[in-house]
């Protein structure tokens, strides 16, 4: 049997974190590669969802004012988190005002 060194010992110690840190830059390297791919795909689907909420909220918005009935209190907290999450990434001043203008009225 042959006898371990504390010589031996160093040399593996070195090459595990030589190796550990070649993985590290690796992994980092191509992280940051997939996510400046997945860039654009992001975007468009931000903007897909951006659209799914507006079109939401200006149906609801549109059936208040058609029928002049409040929400009902699931509704209105539905709506209400949709509203949130459109202005909280889009101010856009017709939904705003719309909203306000219900508001005011007590409809909503």
């Amino acid at each position: 049997m042959e006898n371990i060194t504390l010589g031996n010992i160093s040399d593996a110690a070195k090459f595990i974190i030589a190796l550990v840190g070649s993985l590290a830059t690796i992994y980092y390297s191509v992280k940051k590669a997939v996510s400046k791919a997945l860039e654009p795909l992001n975007k468009r689907i931000d903007e897909v969802e951006m659209q799914g909420i507006k079109n939401f909220l200006v149906q609801e918005l549109s059936e208040i004012k058609r029928t002049g009935q409040p929400l009902d209190e699931v509704s209105k907290k539905r709506f209400f988190e949709e509203y949130d999450l459109y202005i909280g990434k889009k101010q856009n001043s017709y939904i705003k005002h719309e909203v306000k203008d219900l508001q005011d009225k007590g409809i909503l």
